[in-house]
C-alpha cells in the first residue's frame, strides 16, 4: 500500500478538493483507494451530501470498529472513505490533540484493508495531525495558491518538512502542486513559471486552474466529475493529476495497456 498525506500552510488553496477528486481519478485508474478525513473540521465530509449509511468513521475505529464499518462506500467503484465519524463540538481540541499522535496516525494506517492508495487530508498547518500524518506516511503533497505570497512561503515549509524525522526516516516531497492558476493573469502565470523554474524536481507539471465549475460542484456536494454525465472539461485535469502522482509513487497502473489495436486478426 502507498500512502501519502495533504499538506498546506493556510487554508483556503483547494487542498481538500483536490484530496478528494484526486482519490476518486485514482480509483477510477484501477487502484483502491481510501480517502481518509483526519481534520476533526470533517472537511471531506462537509464536501459531500452524505449517504444514509456514513460509516462509524476513524472514532469508530479507533474504538475498535472493524474497517469494513468504519468506512463509507461509494457510487465509484474501488473508492472508499473513512470519515471523522462522530463526536460532540466540545470534544473538537481533544480529537485535534489525540489525531496528532504518531501512534493513532499509525493505527488508523495500519487498519487499511485492500487497500492499494491511501490519501490522508488533513487540518491546514504545519503541526498537529498534518504533521504526524506526515511523519507516518512519509510523503506529502502539497497544494499552493497561485500568488506571490505562497511563493515566498515555499522555502519554509520545505525547511520544515525536511527537519521531521520519525526515527531515522524523513518525510520527503512528492510535489507542489500549484492550485487556481489562470493564464489570463500575469501574476498567476509568473508564480506558476518561476515554481516550475526554481523546483523543478519537486514541482508538477499538473496544476489546478481557477473555475466556477469548482463552487459549483462543492455547493452541490460532489466531485466534479459527477457534476451530469458529461464531464466538465475541467475535471480532466485531475486524470492527469492522478497519472502524475501514480509515476511519482512508482505504482503501475492498473488501467489496460496503452497500445495499439489492429483492425485484423
Amino acid at each position: 500500500m502507498m500512502a501519502f498525506s495533504m499538506l498546506s500552510q493556510k487554508g483556503g488553496v483547494g487542498k481538500t478538493t483536490v484530496a478528494l477528486n484526486l482519490a476518486l481519478a485514482m480509483a477510477e485508474r484501477g487502484f483502491r483507494t481510501c480517502l481518509i478525513d483526519l481534520d476533526p473540521q470533517g472537511g471531506i465530509g462537509l464536501s459531500l451530501r452524505r449517504s444514509a449509511r456514513p460509516g462509524s468513521g476513524i472514532t469508530g475505529l479507533l474504538r475498535g470498529d472493524r474497517f469494513e464499518k468504519a468506512i463509507q462506500t461509494t457510487r465509484q467503484n474501488g473508492l472508499v472513505l473513512l470519515m471523522t465519524g462522530d463526536f460532540q463540538a466540545e470534544e473538537i481540541d481533544a480529537i485535534y490533540r489525540e489525531w496528532s499522535s504518531i501512534d493513532v496516525v499509525k493505527k488508523v494506517l495500519s487498519s487499511l484493508k485492500n487497500t492499494d492508495v491511501a490519501i490522508f487530508d488533513v487540518p491546514a498547518g504545519l503541526s498537529g495531525p498534518g504533521k504526524a500524518a506526515a511523519l507516518v506516511t512519509k510523503r506529502v503533497l502539497i497544494p499552493l495558491q497561485s500568488e506571490p505570497l505562497a511563493l515566498r512561503t515555499i522555502p519554509a515549509v520545505l525547511r520544515a518538512v525536511g527537519g521531521w524525522k520519525n526515527g531515522e526516516e524523513g518525510v520527503s516531497v512528492l510535489g507542489l502542486l500549484l492550485t487556481m492558476t489562470s493564464f489570463q493573469d500575469e501574476t498567476s502565470l509568473s508564480v506558476l513559471e518561476e515554481v516550475w523554474s526554481l523546483y523543478p524536481e519537486i514541482a508538477l507539471e499538473t496544476h489546478i486552474p481557477r473555475d466556477a465549475v469548482f463552487a459549483r460542484a462543492s455547493a452541490l456536494g460532489v466531485p466534479v466529475a459527477f457534476l451530469g454525465r458529461k464531464r466538465p472539461p475541467v475535471a480532466s485535469v485531475f486524470e492527469r493529476l492522478a497519472a502524475e502522482i501514480e509515476g511519482r509513487l512508482g505504482l503501475g497502473s492498473k488501467e489496460e495497456e496503452d497500445a495499439p489495436r489492429y483492425l485484423l486478426d
